[in-house]
């Protein structure tokens, strides 16, 4: 068997592409760098979240018993640090990291996570 190289990962194709991207000015090359240490913050926030809830959980008297109660779990944890993240208000850990990089945050979103559940629940298309 030979080894082949794959397309997306051979060097020439990155810097075949390189050249023809065209080039961002330095202040799109800094907006996009907030922008991807907005995403990491929020993502941090959200995983936080999720650990806190779950840890909170173990402790509860009103735990889910079998292996359908834990994925159910899980996933509402999952669900609910999500939204407060994407809220954009969550709980203010992803604006402190913001603030201690020195990345401006966005713009506040006006949605609050149950504004957000609303949204989604009137937009998922019925079965």
């Amino acid at each position: 068997m030979s080894a082949t190289i794959s397309a997306p990962l051979h060097p020439l194709n990155a810097a075949a592409r390189e050249a023809t991207t065209p080039a961002l000015s330095p202040h799109e090359r800094a907006q996009e760098a907030d922008d991807k240490k907005r995403d990491v913050a929020a993502k941090f926030e959200a995983i936080f979240v999720r650990k806190m809830l779950e840890q909170s959980s173990k402790s509860s008297l009103t735990k889910q018993d079998g292996l359908g109660g834990e994925f159910y779990q899980s996933m509402y944890h999952g669900q609910i640090a999500d939204m407060a993240s994407e809220s954009g208000r969550g709980f203010g850990i992803a604006n402190a990291l913001l603030e201690s990089w020195g990345v401006p945050p966005a713009a506040q979103a006006d949605q609050t996570a149950h504004d957000l559940t609303l949204s989604r629940i009137n937009a998922a298309p019925l079965a």
